[in-house]
Parts: C-alpha cells; structure tokens; sequence
C-alpha cells in the first residue's frame, strides 16, 4: 500500500521514537532531514509533495535552519514549475513568495510574484508580501509592494473582479494607510471598482480621521460611502471610535450629531430588512466601544422585532458592558 506524505511523516515520527530506545538519531534536525528526502524522492507522492516540501521550508525557518529552510524552498519552486492547473500553481507560488519573504529573501519572493497570471492572483500575492512586510518591520519593502499592487491595478485595459481583485485593493489601501503614506492609499482607493469596497475604505479613513480628534471630517467621509448601508456601518465606527477616544474624560461624549446623521443616513435604505440588519450590526459595532446609551438608541429604532432583540442582546452581551 503507497502512503501519502502525512502517513510518512507520521511514520517517521513513530519510527523516531523507537529509534530512540536504541540510541538512534532523533534530533529535529534529523526528523526534518529524513522527511525532507521523503518529501524529494518519493515521485509517487505526486503533488503532495509541493505541500510538503513548503512546508518543511517554513518549519525549518522556524527552527533556525536557514539553508535547509531555503532548500526546501527551492525544491517546492521546481515541483511546481511542473504543475500545469495554473490556478493551483500560482495560488502555491503566493504563498511560497510569502516564505522567501519570511526567510529574507525578497527578490525571489518578487520574482515568483511576478510569474503569477492566474486571475487576480498577482494582486493577492502584492497584498500578501505588504502585509508581511509590514509585520517583520520592513516598511520599504512594504511600500514596494503596495506600489507594484496598484501598478497591477491600474494597467490599461484591466478589469478587476468583484471579489479577489478589489478586496485586495482594500487591503493595500489600509497597509498604506498603517505605513503613513495617505496618498499612496488613495491611489489604491482611485483603483477600486466596487461600492462596497469603497465603501470599505472611506470607513476605514473616517475611522481613522475621528481617531486623530477630526470629527467632522470623518463624518463627512463616513456619510459620502455609495452604499448606504456601508454609510451607517462607517458612521457607527466614527461614533464607536469617538467614544474610544473620549472615555474617561468628565462630563457625557457628545454623540448626538453622529447619531442624528446616522439614523438618516438608514432611513434612506429602501429595504426595511437590510436597515434593520445594518442598524443592529452598528448598535453592536457602538457597543463593543463602551457607548450603551447611543447602542440602545439604535436598537428603538429596528422595526423587525427579531432583529431589534439581537440588537438588545448584542449590547448587553458585549463584555465591555457586562464588566
């Protein structure tokens, strides 16, 4: 009987163990080594092999072997070179440039991004190496990968789908932002297509403008999201975020205002289930920050008995309440 790359791995561990009443070699550095030539030699494997050669790679990284870690590496770039689903090989060579990024070497990780045409994953793959830059404190390369992801965007002729290729625009917009560069998040905002999406990101700037002590601004942003049920939801993050801002000064946060435009902000959603819903994701969203006054306000205004419940409950449920 052939076993797959798991049932291997899970035999050589046993195996290690018996192996150790012995005196046989057991170290990880071993294990990971025997599992390695398992993961390289066993042709029958198939492309269970790719999976595991990545993630022996990042195992190894993870436990100081650095040229073991980039061997493995190397191997899974030449297994999948020899894939030929082009989503399922470019989807891997995503998340092997994310590797080579954690390992410290962003040129291969740019290279193998660059090789990505499979739908919208060259944009994914920018998004995912900012993001991890970002995390490992590599600002530069960060901001070099938010460039070539609106690069990407931006080509003539392009037209990017309503999921992935937006979402991933979002994203960027938001590591820009988290980078200090409002402009360049507004290039990647220019490029979205979708309303929600933008939606999304006028939320995320009026957040962040109320959170800098810029309240009027970051209502008037917050109201200008073309959906609006995104509106109220990005409004409820300015009220939610103000009260953040302001707890524990004297006297009661002034919400009145934001409030006033928030309930005529869903008074123009047609739809009465779709306001009820955006109504009680706000109340939560209010509540979560500590502002049971305004949340509960929101909630009187559900017209759907069931909806306006799960308002009341989301608020008096949310641990910032009940401590």
């Amino acid at each position: 009987m052939t076993m797959t790359w798991p049932r291997y791995l899970t035999v050589t561990l046993a195996v290690s163990f018996i192996a150790q009443a012995d005196g046989g070699e057991t170290t990880p550095t071993s294990l990971l080594a025997e599992a390695m030539s398992i993961a390289k030699n066993r042709s029958d494997l198939g492309d269970t092999r790719i999976t595991a050669a990545l993630r022996l790679g990042a195992t190894m990284r993870l436990a100081g072997q650095k040229e073991s870690a980039r061997a493995a590496l190397d191997e899974c770039r030449m297994l999948i070179a020899k894939v030929r689903d082009v989503d399922s090989r470019d989807e891997t060579k995503v998340e092997l440039a994310r590797q080579y990024l954690l390992l410290g070497m962003p040129a291969q990780a740019r290279e193998l991004v660059d090789e990505v045409t499979a739908r919208e994953y060259d944009i994914t793959g920018q998004c995912l190496l900012a993001r991890t830059a970002l995390e490992m404190g590599d600002l530069s390369e960060a901001e070099w990968a938010v460039r070539a992801g609106v690069a990407l965007a931006q080509q003539p002729g392009r037209k990017l789908g309503p999921l992935m290729g937006n979402a991933m625009l979002c994203d960027l917009s938001r590591v820009a932002r988290e980078l200090k560069q409002p402009e360049l998040a507004r290039q990647c905002e220019a490029a979205i297509t979708v309303a929600t999406w933008k939606s999304a990101v006028l939320g995320d700037h009026a957040e962040e403008l109320e959170r800098r002590g810029q309240t009027d601004k970051a209502q008037r942003i917050a109201s200008q999201a073309p959906e609006e049920h995104m509106a109220v939801l990005a409004l409820a993050r300015v009220a939610a975020a103000r009260h953040e801002r302001l707890r524990g000064r004297e006297g009661r946060v002034e919400t009145a205002p934001l409030l006033s435009e928030l309930l005529k902000t869903a008074a123009r959603i047609k739809e009465s289930a779709k306001r009820d819903f955006a109504l009680r994701i706000a109340a939560g969203k209010i509540a979560a920050a500590g502002d049971v006054r305004t949340a509960t306000k929101l909630a009187s205004e559900i017209q759907s008995p069931a909806a306006r419940i799960l308002a009341l409950i989301s608020v008096v449920d949310d641990p910032v309440v009940m401590r």
